[in-house]
């Protein structure tokens, strides 16, 4: 059997993805000869198995094995991106896309909208939470599998699509002819007044646009009088890394340093630092992180932390501190990304956890991390050999050892086995969705303002009984004893959850909150934020 052009392609794009993952020029890998050797055995492999292996193969499926192979040997963070995923991947980082401008989910075999995305055309044409999809360009929608969702729905902005929903409150179908159009991804999940002097920001990644939607929301709440602020940055995978350097540079002064990198090439090193004045420099300012807080999300709170310039609480963050590039693939339009350098806060500690003992222990050991809570960062034994003590420019010890230790450990809530069911397996959501089918137009009469429902509505206990009937018939029943903190928890999620789905993601924060101990905590730490600086302040004058 002859090798086709086609094969041949995908071979020559192989080898010259060995030669980036050796971080080589071209001048330097054709002149390192253990290199070359190498690749040269790679290559013959490949042909051997294309032309000799007993039944026909396919090429594109034997060149992606090998270069997932290859990555595996690496860190845990280069990766290869199919065709197929790249330009979802692609619009994760850009922040948008281009489509009818709906969030949904799959309940009972039919497309259910759960969120029409502020701006977007379904918005503007009255389309509503809880519609759901029957059919797309007269074709029906019912069992269509998730995945298959955004390609019909999907397409160039400016073109046509004609969907049916039925709308349960009104018991009747609805027609839309919906124009395309480019859809934002909002990575502000929520901005909104705690009290009369603190505010509250989450962010969920740091996509292209998230600095100028942080930078308006503050503006907002700074309008209305705060001096405190909270960031939230718990779940925030991270994204990019301009976008947490403007970020930090809104709480710093001038000319601080606020993350640099080192890379094998030395010519590839950066060092940024803060410019001109930030919005929030002077302000009280603590930030919220979790173990799922990653990448951009530690490069805003070491810095932060490194400089004093507020308190970090929560549990120590991920530990990604390696920055990736992108290469294109050209041959078929996949690509690569790629481990370049090593983030490191001003202090000089790196980010990144250790990987020495695989991707699956990497991963694990995440999860059953255990930190005890709630302590200040002084009271831990620390350090130690994994934990390196570093000094930030008040002179506090901070930790390393990777990711942000923070300033205060405060355990994110551990569900039940009961409550984790309920929520792998979308009960709470499918129970509120079916809810407001029934009761959405009651509860907007009821409650004209999301002050109102916060305020008032309390679950009631025939709402609490349908629920866990609702539960039980969806196959979750009731194991061990359920504390009142358990309870107090599923009330408040279920009215979050409801209010989420008539005023959005500042509904389901706004009530939410009232149950999150973390920010609780934070607000204590408010009251002696003031102390913490003094003392900060006292060493430095000190040295």
């Amino acid at each position: 059997m002859q090798i086709t052009k086609r094969q041949l392609v995908y071979l020559g794009g192989l080898v010259l993805l060995v030669g980036f993952l050796g971080g080589m020029t071209t001048q330097y890998f054709m002149g390192d000869d253990q290199a070359y050797r190498q690749i040269a055995k790679l290559n013959k492999v490949l042909k051997l198995v294309i032309t000799n292996y007993v039944d026909t193969v396919d090429s594109r499926q034997i060149v992606d094995g090998a270069i997932t192979g290859l990555l595996e040997k690496l860190d845990p963070h280069s990766v290869y991106i199919p065709p197929k995923d790249l330009e979802r991947v692609n619009e994760d980082f850009r922040g948008k896309f281009e489509g009818i401008g709906v969030e949904f989910r799959i309940i009972s075999d039919t497309i259910t909208i759960t969120n029409p995305i502020p701006g977007g055309p379904s918005v503007k044409l009255g389309i509503q939470a809880g519609d759901r999809i029957i059919s797309i360009d007269d074709s029906t929608a019912i069992g269509l599998k998730s995945d298959r969702v955004p390609k019909k729905l999907r397409g160039p902005k400016g073109t046509k699509v004609k969907v049916t929903v039925y709308r349960p409150s009104q018991k009747r179908n609805l027609d839309f002819v919906i124009i395309r159009d480019e859809i934002s991804l909002f990575s502000v999940d929520a901005s909104l007044l705690l009290d009369e002097q603190t505010g509250y920001i989450k962010i969920n990644r740091f996509s292209s646009g998230t600095h100028s939607e942080f930078v308006k929301a503050l503006k907002e709440l700074r309008s209305k009088g705060i001096t405190r602020l909270v960031l939230d940055l718990r779940g925030n995978p991270g994204g990019f890394l301009d976008q947490a350097v403007q970020m930090s540079d809104e709480f710093l002064p001038e000319g601080k340093q606020i993350v640099y990198t080192k890379s094998r090439d030395s010519r590839s090193e950066e060092t940024f630092s803060s410019t001109t004045a930030g919005s929030f420099e002077t302000g009280n300012l603590i930030i919220l992180i979790d173990r799922t807080s990653a990448s951009a999300s530690e490069i805003v709170a070491g810095a932060v932390q490194d400089w004093d310039r507020g308190l970090i609480v929560g549990e120590t963050s991920f530990g990604k501190g390696l920055v990736q590039k992108q290469f294109p693939i050209d041959e078929d339009h996949s690509a690569l990304r790629l481990t370049v350098s090593r983030y490191y806060t001003p202090s000089g500690r790196l980010i990144q956890r250790s990987y020495k003992d695989g991707k699956q222990k990497y991963y694990s050991d995440l999860q059953t991390r255990k930190e005890t809570t709630p302590v200040s960062a002084a009271e831990l034994q620390l350090p130690d050999s994994t934990h390196p003590a570093y000094k930030t420019a008040g002179n506090r010890t901070v930790f390393g050892g990777g990711g942000i230790t923070p300033d205060y450990f405060v355990q994110t809530d551990t569900l039940n086995e009961y409550t984790g069911d309920l929520i792998r397996k979308n009960i709470f959501s499918d129970f509120v969705q079916n809810y407001l089918d029934a009761n959405r137009e009651v509860l907007k009469k009821e409650f004209r303002t999301l002050g109102e429902f916060e305020k008032k509505f309390k679950p009631s206990q025939e709402l609490l009984q349908k629920f866990d009937s609702f539960s039980v018939n969806q196959g979750v029943k009731v194991t061990g004893k359920i504390s009142k903190d358990d309870e107090d928890w599923k009330k408040n999620y279920l009215s979050a959850l409801i209010a989420r789905q008539i005023w959005g993601d500042k509904g389901f924060y706004t009530v939410n909150l009232k149950t999150d101990k973390v920010l609780k905590t934070a607000l204590d730490l408010f009251k002696t934020y003031s102390e913490v600086l003094d003392s900060t302040e006292k060493q430095k004058k000190s040295e």
